[in-house]
Protein backbone atom coordinates (compact mmCIF):
# COMPACT_ATOMS: atom_id res chain seq x y z
CA UNK A 1 0.00 0.00 0.00
CA UNK A 2 1.32 3.43 -0.97
CA UNK A 3 0.30 6.73 0.58
CA UNK A 4 1.07 10.11 -0.97
CA UNK A 5 1.46 13.13 1.25
CA UNK A 6 3.44 16.37 1.47
CA UNK A 7 6.55 16.94 3.48
CA UNK A 8 7.90 20.32 4.49
CA UNK A 9 11.40 20.92 3.19
CA UNK A 10 13.35 23.66 1.51
CA UNK A 11 12.34 22.45 -1.96
CA UNK A 12 8.65 21.98 -1.11
CA UNK A 13 8.72 18.55 -2.74
CA UNK A 14 6.04 15.89 -2.70
CA UNK A 15 7.02 12.55 -1.27
CA UNK A 16 5.76 9.00 -1.76
CA UNK A 17 5.98 6.96 1.40
CA UNK A 18 5.97 3.18 1.61
CA UNK A 19 3.41 2.22 4.23
CA UNK A 20 4.40 -1.45 4.41
CA UNK A 21 4.56 -1.23 8.20
CA UNK A 22 0.85 -0.68 8.64
CA UNK A 23 -0.93 -1.91 11.75
CA UNK A 24 -2.27 -5.45 11.77
CA UNK A 25 -6.03 -5.93 11.49
CA UNK A 26 -6.65 -6.33 15.23
CA UNK A 27 -4.35 -3.41 16.09
CA UNK A 28 -6.08 -1.17 13.56
CA UNK A 29 -9.53 -2.05 14.90
CA UNK A 30 -8.42 -1.42 18.48
CA UNK A 31 -6.89 1.94 17.50
CA UNK A 32 -10.00 3.10 15.63
CA UNK A 33 -12.22 2.02 18.50
CA UNK A 34 -10.14 4.20 20.82
CA UNK A 35 -10.36 7.09 18.35
CA UNK A 36 -14.15 6.87 18.15
CA UNK A 37 -14.40 6.68 21.95
CA UNK A 38 -13.00 10.22 22.11
CA UNK A 39 -16.34 11.53 20.85
CA UNK A 40 -18.06 10.11 23.95
CA UNK A 41 -15.93 12.15 26.34
CA UNK A 42 -17.83 14.68 28.42
CA UNK A 43 -14.94 16.74 29.79
CA UNK A 44 -11.66 18.23 28.63
CA UNK A 45 -9.67 15.96 30.92
CA UNK A 46 -11.36 12.83 29.54
CA UNK A 47 -10.82 13.96 25.95
CA UNK A 48 -7.14 14.72 26.59
CA UNK A 49 -6.66 11.31 28.20
CA UNK A 50 -8.30 9.70 25.17
CA UNK A 51 -6.05 11.63 22.79
CA UNK A 52 -2.93 10.65 24.76
CA UNK A 53 -3.92 6.98 24.50
CA UNK A 54 -4.44 7.24 20.73
CA UNK A 55 -1.14 9.05 20.18
CA UNK A 56 0.65 6.34 22.15
CA UNK A 57 -1.07 3.55 20.21
CA UNK A 58 0.03 5.13 16.93
CA UNK A 59 3.64 4.95 18.15
CA UNK A 60 4.36 8.64 18.79
CA UNK A 61 6.13 9.97 21.86
CA UNK A 62 4.72 13.51 22.03
CA UNK A 63 1.83 15.57 20.73
CA UNK A 64 0.95 19.25 20.40
CA UNK A 65 -2.63 20.40 19.82
CA UNK A 66 -3.72 23.96 19.10
CA UNK A 67 -7.48 24.49 18.90
CA UNK A 68 -9.35 27.63 17.92
CA UNK A 69 -13.06 27.84 18.70
CA UNK A 70 -15.60 30.53 17.76
CA UNK A 71 -17.69 32.20 20.46
CA UNK A 72 -20.84 34.26 20.40
CA UNK A 73 -18.82 37.46 20.77
CA UNK A 74 -16.97 36.68 17.49
CA UNK A 75 -13.75 36.22 19.44
CA UNK A 76 -11.72 33.01 19.46
CA UNK A 77 -11.30 30.69 22.39
CA UNK A 78 -7.94 28.93 22.15
CA UNK A 79 -6.88 25.69 23.77
CA UNK A 80 -3.34 24.28 23.74
CA UNK A 81 -2.68 20.76 24.97
CA UNK A 82 0.88 19.55 24.62
CA UNK A 83 3.43 17.13 25.97
CA UNK A 84 6.30 19.14 24.45
CA UNK A 85 8.68 21.12 26.68
CA UNK A 86 7.60 24.71 27.27
CA UNK A 87 10.13 26.27 24.86
CA UNK A 88 9.13 24.02 22.00
CA UNK A 89 5.44 24.54 22.73
CA UNK A 90 5.99 28.26 22.25
CA UNK A 91 7.75 27.74 18.91
CA UNK A 92 5.14 25.30 17.57
CA UNK A 93 2.24 27.46 18.73
CA UNK A 94 3.58 30.54 16.89
CA UNK A 95 1.87 29.48 13.67
CA UNK A 96 2.62 32.72 11.85
CA UNK A 97 6.38 32.33 12.42
CA UNK A 98 6.74 28.55 12.06
CA UNK A 99 7.09 27.36 8.43
CA UNK A 100 5.69 23.83 8.99
CA UNK A 101 2.66 25.35 10.72
CA UNK A 102 2.26 27.89 7.93
CA UNK A 103 2.29 25.03 5.44
CA UNK A 104 -0.34 23.16 7.47
CA UNK A 105 -2.62 26.21 7.48
CA UNK A 106 -2.70 26.08 3.68
CA UNK A 107 -3.05 22.32 3.39
CA UNK A 108 -5.84 19.77 3.76
CA UNK A 109 -3.43 16.84 3.95
CA UNK A 110 -0.85 16.03 6.65
CA UNK A 111 2.47 17.86 6.63
CA UNK A 112 5.55 15.78 7.45
CA UNK A 113 8.41 17.42 9.35
CA UNK A 114 11.79 15.71 9.07
CA UNK A 115 14.42 16.41 11.69
CA UNK A 116 17.18 16.83 9.06
CA UNK A 117 15.64 19.96 7.56
CA UNK A 118 17.31 23.30 8.13
CA UNK A 119 14.36 25.70 8.26
CA UNK A 120 14.57 29.04 10.11
CA UNK A 121 11.70 29.34 12.57
CA UNK A 122 12.67 32.65 14.16
CA UNK A 123 15.70 34.87 13.93
CA UNK A 124 18.00 32.41 15.67
CA UNK A 125 16.20 29.06 15.84
CA UNK A 126 16.10 26.44 13.12
CA UNK A 127 14.19 23.17 12.98
CA UNK A 128 17.22 21.04 13.83
CA UNK A 129 17.83 23.10 16.96
CA UNK A 130 14.38 22.53 18.39
CA UNK A 131 14.44 18.82 17.51
CA UNK A 132 17.89 18.28 18.96
CA UNK A 133 16.67 17.86 22.53
CA UNK A 134 12.97 17.47 21.97
CA UNK A 135 11.50 15.87 18.86
CA UNK A 136 12.60 13.99 15.80
CA UNK A 137 10.36 13.28 12.82
CA UNK A 138 6.80 14.45 13.14
CA UNK A 139 3.57 15.07 11.28
CA UNK A 140 1.06 17.90 11.50
CA UNK A 141 -2.62 17.15 10.91
CA UNK A 142 -4.45 20.32 9.78
CA UNK A 143 -8.01 20.88 10.99
CA UNK A 144 -10.12 23.32 8.98
CA UNK A 145 -13.72 24.25 9.82
CA UNK A 146 -16.39 25.69 7.56
CA UNK A 147 -16.24 29.04 9.36
CA UNK A 148 -12.56 29.40 8.47
CA UNK A 149 -10.94 28.59 11.80
CA UNK A 150 -7.66 26.67 11.71
CA UNK A 151 -6.53 24.21 14.35
CA UNK A 152 -3.95 21.45 14.25
CA UNK A 153 -2.61 18.34 15.92
CA UNK A 154 1.11 17.61 15.71
CA UNK A 155 2.54 14.17 16.62
CA UNK A 156 6.27 13.57 17.07
CA UNK A 157 8.80 10.90 17.94
CA UNK A 158 11.90 11.38 20.07
CA UNK A 159 14.93 12.73 18.22
CA UNK A 160 17.02 9.60 18.80
CA UNK A 161 14.54 7.26 17.14
CA UNK A 162 15.16 6.11 13.56
CA UNK A 163 11.67 4.74 12.83
CA UNK A 164 9.89 8.09 12.74
CA UNK A 165 8.93 8.07 9.07
CA UNK A 166 7.64 4.50 9.28
CA UNK A 167 5.43 5.43 12.23
CA UNK A 168 4.18 8.49 10.37
CA UNK A 169 3.43 6.50 7.23
CA UNK A 170 1.42 3.91 9.13
CA UNK A 171 -0.71 6.50 10.93
CA UNK A 172 -1.53 9.17 8.35
CA UNK A 173 -5.17 8.14 7.98
CA UNK A 174 -5.79 7.34 11.62
CA UNK A 175 -4.01 10.50 12.74
CA UNK A 176 -6.25 12.67 10.58
CA UNK A 177 -9.28 10.85 11.96
CA UNK A 178 -8.08 11.30 15.55
CA UNK A 179 -7.46 15.02 14.98
CA UNK A 180 -10.99 15.47 13.62
CA UNK A 181 -12.66 13.47 16.42
CA UNK A 182 -10.70 15.26 19.14
CA UNK A 183 -11.35 18.72 17.73
CA UNK A 184 -15.08 18.05 17.27
CA UNK A 185 -15.27 16.77 20.84
CA UNK A 186 -13.47 19.85 22.16
CA UNK A 187 -15.78 22.07 20.10
CA UNK A 188 -18.77 20.38 21.72
CA UNK A 189 -17.34 20.58 25.24
CA UNK A 190 -16.08 24.16 25.05
CA UNK A 191 -18.84 25.66 22.95
CA UNK A 192 -21.86 23.63 24.07
CA UNK A 193 -23.54 26.40 26.06
CA UNK A 194 -22.55 29.05 23.52
CA UNK A 195 -23.88 27.13 20.53
CA UNK A 196 -27.05 25.86 22.17
CA UNK A 197 -27.93 29.44 23.13
CA UNK A 198 -27.08 30.85 19.72
CA UNK A 199 -28.61 28.25 17.38
CA UNK A 200 -32.36 28.37 17.00
CA UNK A 201 -33.91 25.64 14.86
CA UNK A 202 -37.38 25.90 13.35
CA UNK A 203 -39.95 23.14 13.74
CA UNK A 204 -39.47 22.11 10.10
CA UNK A 205 -35.67 22.03 10.46
CA UNK A 206 -36.01 19.73 13.47
CA UNK A 207 -38.33 17.51 11.46
CA UNK A 208 -35.73 17.24 8.72
CA UNK A 209 -33.03 16.33 11.25
CA UNK A 210 -35.17 13.57 12.75
CA UNK A 211 -35.81 12.01 9.35
CA UNK A 212 -32.14 12.33 8.39
CA UNK A 213 -31.33 10.47 11.61
CA UNK A 214 -33.54 7.66 10.28
CA UNK A 215 -31.38 7.53 7.13
CA UNK A 216 -33.98 9.08 4.85
CA UNK A 217 -32.80 10.81 1.68
CA UNK A 218 -33.82 14.35 0.73
CA UNK A 219 -36.31 12.89 -1.76
CA UNK A 220 -37.80 10.59 0.91
CA UNK A 221 -38.20 13.49 3.33
CA UNK A 222 -39.85 15.65 0.67
CA UNK A 223 -42.46 12.92 0.07
CA UNK A 224 -43.06 12.47 3.82
CA UNK A 225 -43.47 16.19 4.52
CA UNK A 226 -45.30 16.94 1.28
CA UNK A 227 -42.90 19.57 -0.01
CA UNK A 228 -40.49 19.74 -2.94
CA UNK A 229 -37.07 18.13 -2.79
CA UNK A 230 -35.56 21.56 -3.53
CA UNK A 231 -37.14 22.84 -0.29
CA UNK A 232 -35.58 19.99 1.71
CA UNK A 233 -32.17 20.70 0.14
CA UNK A 234 -32.56 24.33 1.27
CA UNK A 235 -33.40 23.24 4.83
CA UNK A 236 -30.46 20.86 4.98
CA UNK A 237 -28.00 23.49 3.73
CA UNK A 238 -29.29 25.97 6.30
CA UNK A 239 -28.95 23.36 9.05
CA UNK A 240 -25.35 22.67 8.06
CA UNK A 241 -24.57 26.39 8.20
CA UNK A 242 -26.23 26.88 11.58
CA UNK A 243 -24.50 23.87 13.13
CA UNK A 244 -21.14 24.30 11.33
CA UNK A 245 -21.54 20.72 10.10
CA UNK A 246 -19.58 19.05 7.30
CA UNK A 247 -22.55 16.98 6.07
CA UNK A 248 -26.16 16.12 6.92
CA UNK A 249 -25.27 13.29 9.32
CA UNK A 250 -22.74 15.50 11.10
CA UNK A 251 -25.56 18.03 11.54
CA UNK A 252 -27.66 15.36 13.28
CA UNK A 253 -24.77 14.41 15.58
CA UNK A 254 -24.12 18.03 16.54
CA UNK A 255 -27.81 18.78 17.11
CA UNK A 256 -28.06 15.79 19.44
CA UNK A 257 -24.88 16.78 21.27
CA UNK A 258 -26.28 20.28 21.88
CA UNK A 259 -29.70 18.87 22.91
CA UNK A 260 -31.42 20.69 20.05
CA UNK A 261 -33.43 17.62 19.02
Amino acid sequence: MIAVTRRWDVHKEREVIDTSLLFSGSQALHLRKRIMEISNCGSEDAAIAGLATVVDLMGFDRYHYVGNFPTRSDDNTKRIFSTLPAREQQVCTAIDRCPPMQAARLSIIPIICKKTHQIPLTGDIDFDQITENMIGDGVIFPIHTQCGHFSMLGCFVQAERSDGLQIIASSLGDGSLAAMYFHDTMTRIIGKSEISLEVQLTYREKECLRWIARHKSNWDISRILGVSEHTIVYYVRRLMQKLDARNRHDAVARARAYALI
